[in-house]
């Protein structure tokens, strides 16, 4: 199977996410995010609807809820911060796959 790799190059990661939003806009209207940051002032410009799943106790990804959300809203970006803003802790990677 062939996949096809895309890359975007952007003055920094605030600009890339804005693409990534301006982009995909239209195509669903929800964006799943485990905390609001710079990724909400992008997505609620591009007119999406923020679903903010909080952490876990241990400031880990909580799997069941977000997976309960992109089940049920199909939101068409997932940010993850990694390592964690501003925790700074890094994610289960079992996780995150």
């Amino acid at each position: 199977m062939c996949r096809l790799r895309r890359s975007i190059v952007g003055n920094g990661s605030d600009e890339l996410i804005q693409i990534l939003c301006t982009t995909l806009a239209g195509l669903s209207t929800a964006v799943l995010a485990p905390f609001c940051h710079m990724y909400c002032s992008s997505a609620l410009n591009c007119g999406y609807r923020v679903i903010e799943v909080p952490l876990d106790d241990r400031f880990d990804l909580d799997l069941e809820s977000m997976l309960a959300v992109i089940r049920k809203d199909k939101p068409v970006l997932t940010f993850l911060s990694y390592p964690n803003n501003p925790t700074g802790n890094c994610f289960d990677a079992g996780k995150i796959e």
